[in-house]
């Protein structure tokens, strides 16, 4: 496993889970989204009795504020994560790669300064792979800070600035992804 660890979220000196200058360490889950951090699973999770959209702005945190109704933020988040679909499209009908792309985008509506992504190109054909790699990046662009825990090598390298490998749940190596792949810990692990 390789985590694509980005800016002051973890601080391996004293152990403690932090967000920024705020230990998380502890927090309910809705705390930890509250505090900046959003996630997807390796199994999408989304309300699959819930339209796309009404997926969407249930995680909006400016929904029925000043009459906003969310929809058209969401709306733009699908766009941005490359949904082409029907945003009135049941979630429990979706294809797995639109699964991936809604959940992402679910999680981008409450607006994180960090986007935690289990394995999200498991399943995911070489040409969606290519796209989630770009949609990555384009997610880093804007300032959020993105932490990839992924199997799929060739992708983690391509897009990774710092990558961290894990052997048996203990880190063997940190840097670079050049760096790293020239680590006898890790050439020797994998």
């Amino acid at each position: 496993t390789v985590l694509n660890m980005l800016g002051g979220f973890y601080k391996p000196e004293s152990g403690e889970i932090r967000l920024g200058n705020k230990s998380i360490e502890g927090f309910a889950a809705w705390r930890i989204a509250r505090a900046g951090l959003a996630r997807t699973y390796q199994t999408s999770l989304l309300f699959g009795s819930l339209t796309v959209l009404e997926n969407l702005v249930i995680a909006s945190p400016t929904k029925g504020k000043q009459g906003n109704t969310g929809q058209e933020e969401a709306i733009s988040l699908l766009s941005f994560v490359g949904y082409r679909g029907d945003p009135h499209t049941r979630a429990a009908d979706l294809p797995h790669v639109d699964r991936r792309l809604v959940e992402i985008a679910r999680a981008l509506a409450t607006q994180p300064a960090v986007l935690l992504l289990d394995e999200p190109a498991a399943g995911l054909a070489r040409a969606d792979k290519a796209a989630l790699a770009e949609l990555l990046r384009r997610i880093a662009q804007h300032g959020i800070a993105v932490l990839l825990v992924e199997h799929d090598m060739e992708m983690v390298m391509a897009i990774s600035d710092h990558v961290v490998v894990l052997d048996a749940g203990t880190p063997i190596a940190a840097g670079t992804p050049q760096s790293v792949q020239q680590d006898p810990a890790v050439r020797k692990a994998y």
